[in-house]
């Protein structure tokens, strides 16, 4: 028994360094961006001034005060702040190996732990200052204890399993169905257990233990919930609504990309064909119990939905990364699938990772580059304008860290000659503006619909140049007509 956990062990400190030395190889190859400025400057506030901006914010906030914390210790750079989201990355890595030993072994963790380390989606997140590692984390979690409830009858494992579900609601909002569908796992426990008295056991510790931990510690956040939900039917989302397309194309995305996906299913086809027998048995001693069914039927009982919300009732939570935690589910399956079948040849289990690893890019969704965008505005002795406002931020973070940690409205920049505005009628004296102009367009037309400043500097000036960046970003130097 020693010499499986010492192998296991072994196995595990081969993951954990590979996604060690990977993630800080990269971790300060792409500019701090997207939400990330976002997070880091709301957590860098004190802790009354953080939670009264909850109400406006459309994550929960767990993850803002641990990154105050963690900023408080260590600071804001890119490394400090996307330190905090590798190491809930590592320590995924333990509970998904762990749960790929109760669905089939050793192999079968270590294929589903490769998938996690070399995902591209997984890579890209965990080195980003945002909640989704902590949500992966936590989801990873949850898994091994809904393996765990399916063995065993617990009260302590309801009661750790409601306190998971709670934090993931403090996580982010896309929570309640991930608790429903937990629930209705629950109830396939009861209702597939064969002894009434088991059967009754576990319905009354899910009514009696596990939905009120979920309910009295989450009571706290039910009304943001309310509220970020009234905000969202009143004004509307840039999430776009679900396609049908996407049941699968959101799947390719989990095993980076489509060509991953196509040699999956053919090497699936070609091991049932050449393992008859093997799918004969499977389904001759079908059991609806196993960790793999539990694993498949937990993954649709969330995915589906998801997707229904989206499709139909126009809830539009069906987004790439908003749903990447659902990867871990996949990666057992698929991992117990290749070494159940494979079993006569067990390292042909290895050809499926392999192929997943070659289409690994750590660069991939590095589209963005605002750090030279601020170092080239450095050398402009000019006014710079920040189209849409809401940039300002990220722009600051890289072109003035200082005026970042100062800074409580975009209108704070004014004095030092950066405009983050929608119009040019926001500026108190247009006169004032210093030549060369520098306008910073940080694709407008997708955040604000238009480019309503734009529109009114040619209008107004000359555009003399333009520089493009990553990200469809753009600074356009103008001077006065003559």
């Amino acid at each position: 028994m020693s010499g499986i956990f010492q192998k296991s062990y072994f196995q595990i400190g081969i993951l954990l360094i590979l996604k060690l030395i990977l993630s800080l190889f990269f971790i300060r190859s792409f500019s701090i961006d997207l939400d990330e400025p976002f997070s880091i400057f709301y957590s860098q506030q004190s802790i009354p001034e953080l939670f009264t901006l909850f109400e406006n914010e459309n994550n929960p906030p767990l993850h803002f005060v641990l990154l105050h914390f963690w900023i408080e210790w260590f600071g804001i750079s890119p490394a400090a702040v996307r330190s905090l989201s590798l190491i809930f990355g590592l320590f995924t890595i333990p509970l998904i190996y762990r749960a790929g030993q109760k669905t089939g072994g050793n192999t079968v963790g270590l294929i589903a732990g490769f998938f996690f380390v070399f995902s591209n989606f997984h890579f890209y997140h965990d080195l980003e200052a945002r909640p989704y590692p902590l949500l992966v984390f936590g989801y990873a979690l949850l898994i091994l204890l809904l393996l765990k409830a399916n063995k065993e009858i617990s009260v302590k494992n309801h009661l750790v399993t409601g306190l998971t579900l709670s934090a993931l609601f403090y996580t982010h909002y896309i929570s309640p169905v991930i608790i429903a569908a937990t629930g209705c796992m629950f109830l396939y426990f009861a209702f597939t257990e064969r002894e009434k008295k088991k059967r009754v056991q576990r319905i009354t510790q899910l009514v009696l233990v596990l939905i009120p931990t979920v309910l009295i510690t989450s009571a706290p956040i039910l009304r943001l919930l309310a509220l970020r939900v009234s905000h969202v039917n009143e004004t509307g989302t840039w999430v776009p609504a679900a396609q049908w397309t996407e049941l699968y194309g959101q799947i390719n995305k989990f095993f980076n990309g489509k060509y991953v996906m196509i040699f999956l299913l053919l090497w699936g086809v070609f091991f049932l064909y050449e393992k008859r027998k093997f799918l004969t048995s499977l389904f001759t001693r079908l059991n609806f119990r196993h960790p793999a069914t539990i694993l498949s039927l937990f993954f649709l009982v969330t995915y589906l939905p998801l997707f229904g919300l989206s499709f139909f009732w126009h809830v539009h939570l069906f987004l790439d990364r908003y749903l990447f935690f659902l990867s871990l589910p996949l990666y057992l399956i698929v991992a117990y699938f290749f070494t159940s079948s494979s079993r006569t040849l067990r390292w042909t289990a290895l050809l499926p990772v392999f192929t997943f690893c070659l289409f690994f890019n750590p660069g991939k969704g590095n589209n963005r580059e605002t750090d030279k965008i601020a170092e080239y505005l450095k050398t402009s002795k000019g006014s710079i304008l920040i189209s849409p406002p809401t940039f300002d931020l990220t722009l600051i973070y890289h072109y003035n860290p200082e005026w970042f940690q100062e800074m409580t409205h975009g209108k704070d920049l004014f004095p030092h000659n950066l405009f983050p505005v929608y119009s040019m009628q926001e500026i108190p004296d247009t006169n004032a503006l210093i030549f060369p102009i520098q306008y910073l367009d940080a694709d407008s037309k997708f955040g604000l619909g238009n480019e309503q400043l734009r529109k009114q500097l040619d209008e107004m000036y000359l555009p003399v140049d333009s520089n493009r960046f990553k990200g469809n970003y753009s600074v356009i130097r103008y001077e006065k007509k003559k």
